[in-house]
């Protein structure tokens, strides 16, 4: 992991030192790199993963780089999950301060060839999930006054994958209106994270379908 760029934000290994950081979809991909650097700043960082291989590697190498990490498997698409979720992690490390919402699924295919259960599986989890996961942690800031909310986006619609930016640009709006509602005195902030085109696991899969597709 780089962290130049860390450190030229003036940023450092205890930036975030005290915190606690719930990042899904953790697994991999994107979220498998903000788990690391919210772990570097400082973070003592959940891993809320439905992989169990991945989430656990994913823990097992945050610490061996000297941070703290937590491998919780979660569906966040299911309360009860997340809510186990939460149980562990106020156990191991207090309440939650940061909640990262990146864990997603996508499905490829034609608007009229897909079937609604890949709508819906694509919409449980992506949309779903932070709704879930937003309900469940932003409580607990909003009574001490203090915690971040991200969502991680992506851009509008592509052809043969609009499950997928469907559920991203309502990930968008959803930010929106829960920072509208929160307003500038809860002391909670409401980011919306697009990084755009990263080398990707996922990215790689959707690479290899998505030309055919075309």
């Amino acid at each position: 992991m780089r962290t130049d760029f860390l450190e030229r934000m003036g940023l450092n290994q205890r930036s975030l030192a005290g915190r606690v950081a719930v990042v899904t979809g953790a697994g991999r991909g994107i979220g498998h790199e903000l788990a690391r650097a919210l772990a570097w700043l400082g973070a003592k960082v959940a891993i809320a993963e439905i992989d169990s291989e991945t989430g656990a590697a994913t823990e097992q190498l945050i610490r061996s780089e000297g941070g703290e990490a937590l491998f919780v498997q979660t569906d966040v698409a299911g309360e009860r999950s997340v809510t186990h979720l939460k149980e562990r992690v106020e156990v191991a490390y207090g309440e939650v301060d940061i909640l990262v919402n990146n864990a997603l699924v996508t499905a490829f295919g034609s608007i009229l060839e897909l079937p609604l259960a890949a709508w819906d599986r694509t919409t449980r989890v992506n949309l779903r999930g932070a709704v879930i996961g937003v309900k469940t942690f932003l409580p607990g800031m909003l009574k001490r006054r203090e915690g971040t909310v991200a969502m991680v986006t992506s851009a509008e619609g592509m052809g043969y994958a609009a499950p997928y930016f469907a559920s991203k640009t309502a990930l968008r709006s959803l930010a929106f209106s829960l920072a509208a509602e929160l307003g500038e005195d809860s002391g909670v902030s409401v980011f919306i994270f697009a990084p755009g085109m990263v080398d990707t696991p996922g990215l790689r899969e959707s690479l290899s379908e998505m030309p055919r597709r075309m």
